[in-house]
């Protein structure tokens, strides 16, 4: 506990340029090829299927990791009901059969998750960092989140007035 307060302002200063977006950019290529082959399939929405476990694949969530421009996700329906599953008194029961429409849409690889390449820094007012400021919990501790809220605060300020008026020159 003596070095948590260390991490969270460590955490919390952390800025946009200092995040390995694409971390695995520098691996690919010392990969074998057969690693790399069928890669559409990496960006493939698809359910993950384990037996009787079924999990979705968003990977339109994490698109800046393949060097893509990310939007704003859509919501995504986690299935109670597939969570619920378990083993227990199923020994014998036919799994293909019980997913089978599951496992259609993961053959099928009918949908890739596709954007406009992007590397560099998204802009403060990007969409998806406008719903993702939306959405977060974005600061770990008081004293991280003044410079967010007095950027905010000017923002607003000037968003009153029109753009190029005396109010909103700097001098």
């Amino acid at each position: 506990m003596h070095v948590l307060r260390a991490y969270r302002v460590s955490l919390a200063s952390l800025q946009p340029n200092q995040i390995v977006w694409e971390p695995y950019r520098d691996y690919l290529g010392s990969l074998p090829a057969y690693c790399m082959a069928g890669q559409h399939i990496w960006r493939s929405i698809v359910p993950l299927i384990h037996f009787w476990v079924i999990e979705g694949h968003y990977p339109e969530r994490v698109l800046r990791q393949f060097g893509m421009k990310q939007g704003v996700p859509d919501n995504v329906d986690t299935s109670t009901e597939l969570h619920k599953i378990t083993l227990q008194g199923k020994q014998e029961k036919n799994w293909v059969q019980e997913h089978a429409t599951h496992i259609a849409r993961w053959a099928a690889h009918a949908t890739i998750a596709e954007s406009p390449p992007f590397h560099g820094v998204m802009s403060y007012n990007d969409e998806y960092m406008v719903w993702y400021r939306s959405i977060t919990v974005r600061h770990i501790t008081k004293e991280t989140s003044y410079w967010d809220t007095l950027v905010e605060s000017q923002l607003r300020i000037m968003a009153k007035f029109e753009p190029g008026s005396e109010s909103t020159r700097t001098v």
